[in-house]
């Protein structure tokens, strides 16, 4: 069954940990195109960048889990990190120093579009919140 997960990484690591994703075979649109978020105490200075994975496999998500608390380098098999341009295993260990994943658990049956979209948003904005984030309020 797919799992909602979101994936938070601080600006500065993005660039690589955006080359660790491409490692292994996921591209998401990368860090650079994601939702930019802030420290609550300073919401107009862009700090994070998160990205949504609505679809996600129990097992994709246990490998993300491992690599943001414990900077385990996936599998990139037939590839070998720090090979044919793939990033290091040292500055892709490094990247994950940045990175936290954060996973719903909750259920979403019997809500309608609207209702589990508002669901999901609050849920997001309550662990944001955790985290010490909010959105990037970016300037006009």
């Amino acid at each position: 069954m797919p799992t909602t997960a979101v994936l938070i990484c601080d600006l500065a690591r993005a660039p690589d940990m955006d080359r660790v994703l491409g490692a292994m075979g996921e591209g998401f649109g990368g860090f650079a195109n994601g939702t930019g978020l802030a420290l609550t105490a300073a919401p107009t200075v862009q700090t994070h960048s998160m990205l949504n994975s609505a679809a996600a496999s129990n097992s994709f998500v246990q490998e993300l889990l491992a690599m943001a608390s414990n900077q385990d380098l996936p599998s990139i098999t037939p590839n070998l990190w720090g090979v044919g341009g793939i990033i290091s295993a040292a500055e892709a260990q490094l990247a994950m120093l940045g990175f936290t994943v954060l996973v719903f658990a909750g259920s979403l049956e019997g809500l309608n579009p609207a209702q589990a979209q508002a669901y999901l948003t609050t849920w997001r904005n309550n662990e944001l919140a955790g985290l010490g984030l909010t959105w990037w309020e970016a300037p006009l």
